[in-house]
């Protein structure tokens, strides 16, 4: 297949088909555990309402990773944006839990096919040398939907209502579907003759998704809690604005760094990350003001935000020869097992500790990923 530079026409398109898919599913994370709350969910079920998308997108991920990279990425667009289509039209019309349930549930099926599809077919369309330049740059679009999608949510939700936040959601999901059909270079399988056995995860990947999952937890159980929590601390400043900061800061370092991406080591990324989300989680546990939100913003994307790129970029390279989407599809089942994990583990945290525990049990994840890292250079250590 003929490979592109970056900023061609069909990236650019990719990019903001990406982008358009991303906003949708962001616009309504913090805002489902309060809708369900508002329709008689007591705490736990908020947490799995919240983390209720990413459970069925792990579900899903098997069927994905068998044959994602059996039919074209235009394909795979095409259906995993219908069924978060659906999912959001589910939204606009939920009068209960249980509907509110069904709409994430349908939401995941939808997010497990669209995630890798978009992030392979990325990559699909840039030279090898530009790998890690061209998947900082995918990153930092990324970024930008994750954390805009979060902002005009809550803001439409407090002028307008939750159900006007979920129209929004779903004209992002009808804007993915018109610039998907504009994508000329459709990325048709060619390797579906050849018969590879079928295959659910890629092992040489399982060490990066781990190690995304460990830090997305506390990214996510934020990103699902953060409005909650500080109503609770009675933090004065408008905390709706750290998903804004959060990308602000992630599409910057990403755009700087992007040259990094092909350089330096994953050992060094990992180090750096870790050592970022800590002081995020720092920041957290103290809210009070708009300064330390701004560096609880800075430093979440010095971690979770600037490791999603890292390990974007770290399981492409590890990827066998024609299994692109079998990678991505093992990297993104570590996302979904952070994005369960967090708002699981939040809405547990919120029900049964005080509020000033939250933090401190959430920063347990982060020296996990350094005993993953170590973990994986063992074993490459022993098979030498």
């Amino acid at each position: 297949m003929k490979r592109y530079g970056i900023f061609t026409r069909d990236v650019t398109l990719v990019l903001l088909a990406g982008f358009f898919f991303m906003v949708s599913p962001m616009m309504v994370t913090p805002l489902v555990a309060g809708f369900g709350e508002s329709m008689g969910a007591g705490g736990v079920l908020m947490g799995v309402l919240a983390a209720a998308t990413n459970i069925c997108s792990l579900c899903f991920r098997p069927v994905t990773g068998m044959v994602v990279d059996r039919i074209s990425r235009y394909k795979w667009a095409l259906i995993g944006n219908f069924f978060v289509t659906l999912a959001c039209v589910g939204y606009v019309l939920s009068t209960s839990p249980l509907m509110l349930l069904g709409s994430r549930l349908v939401h995941g099926v939808g997010f497990a096919f669209s995630t890798v599809c978009t992030t392979v077919w990325m990559a699909d369309l840039l030279p090898e040398e530009k790998l890690g330049a061209g998947m900082g740059v995918y990153g930092a679009v990324n970024a930008l939907s994750m954390a805009i999608g979060p902002t005009l949510g809550v803001f439409l939700y407090r002028h307008y209502g939750y159900r006007a936040a979920f129209v929004a959601a779903l004209v992002f999901c009808l804007l993915a579907t018109v610039t998907i059909h504009l994508i000329s270079e459709r990325c048709e399988p060619k390797a579906v003759a050849e018969k590879k056995p079928l295959r659910i995860l890629d092992k040489n990947v399982i060490f990066i998704a781990l190690t995304l999952m460990l830090f997305g937890i506390p990214y996510f159980a934020t990103q699902s809690f953060l409005l909650t929590y500080a109503g609770v601390r009675g933090v004065a400043a408008n905390v709706a604005y750290f998903f804004l900061l959060y990308a602000f800061f992630v599409f910057f370092t990403r755009l700087i760094m992007k040259n990094l991406f092909d350089t330096l080591s994953f050992g060094k990324f990992v180090a750096m990350g870790s050592v970022s989300a800590l002081l995020a989680i720092v920041c957290l546990h103290f809210l009070s003001n708009y300064i330390t939100l701004v560096l609880a913003g800075l430093f979440m994307a010095g971690g979770y935000g600037l490791m999603c790129t890292v390990c974007q970029a770290e399981a492409i390279r590890h990827a066998a020869p024609g299994s692109r989407g079998l990678a991505g599809t093992t990297l993104y089942m570590g996302m979904d097992l952070g994005m369960i994990l967090g708002p699981l583990i939040a809405g547990i945290l919120y029900a049964h500790l005080p509020v000033e525990l939250f933090y401190p049990v959430l920063a347990v994840t982060v020296p996990m990923c350094g005993v993953v890292y170590l973990a994986e250079v063992c074993r490459r250590k022993r098979r030498e």
